[in-house]
Order: C-alpha cells, then structure tokens, then sequence
C-alpha cells in the first residue's frame, strides 16, 4: 500500500515537455535524426516508466548532497543551475554550477553513477570510450558548456550511490570536438527549419 502510493505520485510527474532548442546534455548523441525528431515530434516519443523517474529524483538529490559537500568543504559554487544558451546554433543548457579553484570560475557538472560506472571511470579516456552512450555525452556536454561560459577546462564529478564515494575527472576544452557539436547543430537546425 505504502509503495503504491508513492508510485502513484512519482508517475504523476512524468511529463513529455516541448523541445524547442538543441540541449547541451543531449547534443552528444551523434544521430541527427535522433535530435530532429526530438524537436519535431516531441509529443510521440514514449514517456520513460516510473522507475526510470525514481533513477532521475534520486540523482537531483545527490547533485543537492554533493553541492552541500562541497561548500562544507570550503568550496564555493556560483551560478548553480545557471541557463545557458547559445542563439546561433539554437543550443540551450542548464550547468550544475561554477566551481571556484585558485581564483577561477570552472564548469562543474555532477553525475551520480552505480559502483559499476564509477569504477569503470578512472580518466579522461574511460569516459570518451565507455560502453555506455549516456556516458561518453558526458564530454559533449561540458565542451559545450566550457564554449559558453568562456572556460578552457570543466570537471566532472562523480558520485558512487552506493557508498557516496567521490571522484573527479577534469576536461580541458576539446575544440575538435566542439567544432563537431556546432556542426551537429547546425544539420539539425536545417533539417528542423525545413520541415
């Protein structure tokens, strides 16, 4: 009884929202077609089930935790979930915040990962090869938001479910990569605008 309730409520706030721009978190994906039909066809896409849901609050919470950590710690964080966008490609995103080391604003982005995924992640590499996609975006994502915050590096940090372990994975600013993701934007643009 208890749990059904609570399932209940947690698929009440399953919503399909209209996608209007290229999201940074999702830029990675390397399909156009994926991402056109994304923005044209939002609306058809299957919703995601209620344990998916569970997977996404719990992650809200951990970026909370790790926040918390980090300024107990000394650290100070601005800009949390500062609104990016990026007119031109039509590319749009949200970054976890701004981290202050030696005197300099660095993009900060945290994951929550199962104990699998964060051993599986030890560098810079492991994430630009992982076996799973939703990872390798990873990179995407904080290129894109070095690009528009102006920053030649990001980190990411990881925090194991699990246990609560923490690691952290710095990325200087990968201008390839970046060129590849404005392209990608730009198909996509093209291909939406034409109908």
């Amino acid at each position: 009884m208890i749990v059904d309730k609570v399932l209940q409520h947690k698929e009440r706030e399953i919503r399909q929202a209209p996608v209007h721009s290229n999201r940074a978190s999702q830029l990675g994906h390397e399909c156009v077609r994926y991402h056109v039909l994304e923005r044209t066809r939002w609306n058809e896409k299957a919703l995601h089930d209620v344990r998916l849901q569970m997977v996404f609050d719990i992650g809200k919470e951990i970026e909370e935790i790790v926040l918390k950590e980090l300024r107990e710690a000394g650290f100070q964080i601005h800009e949390g979930q500062r609104a990016f966008s990026w007119p031109e490609y039509k590319i749009t995103g949200s970054i976890d915040g701004m981290i202050l080391i030696d005197g300099e604003a660095v993009p900060l982005e945290i994951k929550s990962s199962s104990p699998y995924a964060f051993d599986s992640i030890n560098g810079l590499e492991d994430i630009r090869r992982h076996k799973y996609p939703y990872m390798r975006r990873y990179l995407s994502q904080v290129t894109l938001y070095c690009l528009l915050s102006n920053k030649d590096r990001a980190v990411i940090l990881f925090k194991n479910k699990v246990t609560g372990a923490l690691k952290e994975i710095w990325v200087p600013l990968d201008y390839e990569l970046g060129e590849t993701l404005l392209k990608r934007a730009e198909a996509i643009n093209r291909h939406v605008d034409a109908g």
